[in-house]
This record gives structure tokens, sequence and C-alpha cells, in this order.
């Protein structure tokens, strides 16, 4: 199933799609959705709802299609939302605090920052944590079970990206001259990438993504994405007017792209040291690739499944509304169901 979020004021809705059948099955809530994330199992949906009253975390059973639990307790606006594992979900916020929840049994542990958090990221294995504040030079990493502290990365320079490697050693963070790729245990530099200069008003554009392999790192800001072979640090392409938002297929053979400003979708189709082929597709807010790479999903004027190798719609799914618009899309771990989601019902 694959789970879509429509955004909208004051109400919100999701809707989880698929099956064999294509089912869909409407679920209405009473705040607005902002995010909403399967569990590792499928069993489970999360879904924040920040912006409508005071931020909440609320739980959904995937396959009742019903809410479960719901959690509060941050007192500013949820900027990110992650799960840790089937019953613990990470979130960090503006109010200076990284949050875990545990639904079973109802728990809340708090670890108060010194600034406003722009983002957390769970390592692959689950077991480590990067908090990345607000106009910060340095990412802080935790221990997921309990909070404490790793150790700290610092830059030197303010830092608009982190990510983690698949081995859950190393974490890349951006800066607005380079990339360096960090020793996550002791926060010690391994690799330094010199980048062109990310100007301030592109900064939201910008994406940071390791492939699945862990061999190579793409960095890609408003036109331009390069993509660098991490044993070597030697530059492998140098990509120009393609868009900024970045994700790499699960065999690592592509690369989707997406980028508001140059209203456009492409699909770079990569085969060793050659150029690497383009295909353009029509222009949606968000790409998310399924757990197989055989199909992505997208977000155009309706909800739209297609092909990977061809980029051919398979299923469309529509949205009610005109005024309503998906912001968020996430597949099921088993690659079979969507859910969506409106403000407007």
């Amino acid at each position: 199933y694959l789970a879509t979020v429509e955004s909208g004021w004051p109400t919100g809705r999701f809707v989880i799609r698929g099956g064999e059948t294509h089912e869909s099955i409407e679920v209405r809530t009473t705040n607005t959705i902002n995010t909403a994330v399967w569990n590792k199992s499928g069993q489970s949906l999360a879904t924040s709802h920040p912006w409508n009253g005071p931020p909440v975390i609320q739980m959904w059973d995937g396959q009742a299609k019903r809410p479960t639990r719901a959690f509060t307790g941050h007192t500013f606006g949820i900027a990110r939302l992650i799960w840790i594992d089937d019953v613990r979900v990470a979130t960090c916020s503006g109010d200076h605090t990284i949050r875990i929840w545990n639904f079973n049994p109802r728990e809340l542990r708090s670890y108060p920052q010194e600034q406003a958090l722009e983002s957390v990221r769970l390592s692959p294995d689950s077991r480590l944590l990067a908090a990345l504040p607000e106009d910060e030079q340095s990412v802080r990493i935790l221990r997921s079970r309990n909070g404490e502290s790793v150790c700290e990365l610092n830059s030197g320079d303010t830092i608009g990206a982190i990510a983690w490697a698949p081995d859950s050693r190393r974490l890349a963070t951006w800066s607005f001259h380079d990339v360096i790729i960090w020793d996550a245990q002791t926060g010690q530099p391994l690799m330094k990438f010199d980048t062109d200069p990310v100007q301030p008003h592109w900064a939201g554009d910008r994406s940071l993504e390791w492939n699945p392999n862990g061999n190579h790192l793409v960095t890609a800001v408003f036109a331009k994405l390069m993509i660098w072979d991490t044993a070597t640090g030697k530059k492998v392409h140098d990509i120009e007017d393609v868009p900024g938002l970045v994700q790499w297929s699960p065999d690592a053979e592509q690369i989707s792209t997406i980028g508001r400003s140059m209203d456009e979708m492409t699909v770079l189709e990569l085969s060793g040291s050659q150029e690497p082929k383009r295909r353009k597709l029509p222009f949606g807010d968000i790409l998310a690739w399924s757990p197989d790479g055989l199909q992505f999903a997208t977000a155009e004027d309706s909800g739209r499944i297609r092909d990977a190798s061809t980029g051919e719609e398979i299923l469309r799914f529509d949205i009610h509304s005109r005024a309503d618009r998906i912001t968020a899309i996430c597949w099921h771990p088993d690659g079979t169901r969507v859910a969506t989601g409106s403000s407007l019902g």
C-alpha cells in the first residue's frame, strides 16, 4: 500500500490504496495532516498534525484503518517524524526537544536540546539519531535507546543537509561550501568534497543522498547534480539542468529528481562512467520508489503509479477536490498498498 497526504486547513484525511483490487479506504481526521509514515512491518501508520492546534502524534491501525492512540507533548510544530522500530516513533521540534514515543507500553521520553531542531535522522540500523539544529554548524549523534550523547560533528560552517550511510557508521553533512563524511562514533572527519558554493536562496531545493550500496553520494541543488565516489572522493558525474530534490532507486541504478523551481521531474539512468540517460516526466510535487524499485508513485494533478523502466502510467487515483494537494507519499513495505490524505474531504 502507498500512503499519501493531501494538505489543507483545518481538517484532514488520508486514504489507504492498493491490494490486488486497488481498493480505496478513506480515513477522516479532525486536524490537518502533515506527515504519514508506515512502520517497518506495515501494520501501523503514524501521522503528525502540527499546524492546527497543539502538535499531535496519531497512531493508526493499518489493517483496520482506524486510530488507536494519540500523543501530545511538543509545544511547537513537529519538524520530522520517523519510526525507530515497530512500536517507537522519534520526533523533533522547534520546542528544542527530541521526543521518543513508545506506543506499547504507552510512554514518552523527552531529550532537551540547546536549540530548535530542523531535522532528526535515524541510522539504518535504528541505533543512532542524528539531530540537526536550525542555523547550526554541528550535528549531534544520540543513542535512540536512551538519548545518550555519542559525539558532535563540528563542520565550522552552517549545515543544510545530512544523510546516513547504509552501514550506519558514517554520516555525510553538506554546508554551503563542502560535503564532509564523518565517523558517527568518534566524530572524526573521514573525507571532504569541495562543492560549488550554495547560495542561501537555493537551500530549499537541496538534496544529499547515499545510494543503497553506500559507494556513491549525490549532491543536488537548484539545477545542478553531482555524484561522488565515496571510496576515492572523486566526482563521477557533473550534471546540469536537472531539478534539485533527489531519490535513489532501490537498485542504485536510477535517480529521480524533482524541482518546483523547474516544474519538472526527471529520472536519470546510470551506467558506469557513461553520461546518464534522461527521461522527463509530467511535473509532480513528489516521487517515491516502490520497495522493489519496479514502480514509483507520483503526486501530479492526481496520484499515479508509474512503471519505473518506461515512466508509463499503471494506475491513477484521483483527488476528490481540485483544492486538495498531496504533500507526502510513502509505500507500504510489501509494495502492494498506498494511503492518501486530504483536508477538504
